[in-house]
């Protein structure tokens, strides 16, 4: 699921809601900026692929990927290509519980947290990913989410997906007073 128009990725806050509702399935999910020839058509294989890589993965993308199967965890990939997952625990993704994903970015670093809202366990990590443009090609990217099942069936639902782009302040004096521009 991609947003209509592409977004502006300089930075941004985006959120939403994650539930596995057939709890342990498989294979999971993925939040996606791409710049893909595709574009809204974009998809990746199946299964442990999570519609994002394989052998029609996304190129020119960034993507915080959620494994839900086995040894579930949580991995920042790029270009299609899926590297190791680490836990997120205490959180427990596949439970069955809500989820809830909240992601920032400015400058250089995303910050991932996810929450179990009906636990209150929560999991935070930071990648150092440098400049998303820089990877994708551009500043304006599609973004939304990818996921697959596989073997296992599962039925895994986002709710409530929210992405808001946030501008660099432009700092710049002025006599002797400084002005931020948002």
């Amino acid at each position: 699921a991609w947003f209509d128009y592409p977004q502006n990725i300089d930075g941004f806050k985006a959120s939403f809601f994650y539930q596995d509702t057939s709890p342990n399935g498989a294979d999971g999910f993925a939040f996606v900026i791409q710049n893909s020839a595709q574009g809204t058509n974009a998809v990746g294989g199946s299964g442990g692929f999570l519609s994002y890589a394989g052998t029609t993965m996304i190129t020119n993308s960034v993507a915080v990927l959620f494994n839900i199967f086995n040894q579930s965890g949580i991995t920042f990939a790029t270009n299609g290509v899926i590297g190791a997952f680490a836990p997120t625990a205490p959180v427990n993704v596949p439970g069955g519980d809500l989820i809830e994903i909240d992601l920032s970015y400015l400058g250089s670093v995303l910050n991932v947290v996810v929450s179990n809202t009906a636990s209150a366990a929560t999991f935070t990590t930071n990648y150092t990913v440098g400049s998303l443009a820089k990877t994708v090609g551009t500043n304006v990217a599609f973004v939304g989410v990818t996921a697959a099942t596989g073997g296992i069936s599962s039925i895994q639902e986002i709710s409530y997906f929210q992405y808001i782009p946030v501008p660099r302040s432009e700092e710049r004096r002025v006599g002797k007073e400084c002005r931020s521009r948002w």
